[in-house]
């Protein structure tokens, strides 16, 4: 993971952080069972939504609804980094 923070690797970090982020502002009032696409282009991630919480791609969502920007943003924390299906292993 770290080699994706050498200059040489932008596409990969740019590919990993952008699998992270979804397109619109999702509050968790407005997160549902099923996929959603991804910044990335390359997949999208697997929302769990139940009595136990919410996951994504088997992440926990630790604090939901976490930061809200002027309106714009809104961040959902998770405990694990999600790593696209295609990414390149190290």
């Amino acid at each position: 993971m770290v080699q994706c923070l050498l200059p040489e690797h932008n596409h990969e970090l740019l590919s990993l952080l952008s699998y992270h982020i979804v397109d619109g502002q999702l509050t968790s009032g407005d997160l549902t069972t099923g996929p959603l696409s991804t910044l990335n282009g390359e997949g999208n991630v697997d929302v769990v939504v139940s009595d136990d919480g919410v996951t994504v791609n088997g992440s926990n969502i630790t604090h939901l609804d976490a930061l809200v920007i002027d309106g714009v943003c809104t961040v959902h924390v998770i405990d694990q980094v999600l790593i696209p299906k295609n990414f390149p292993k190290p």
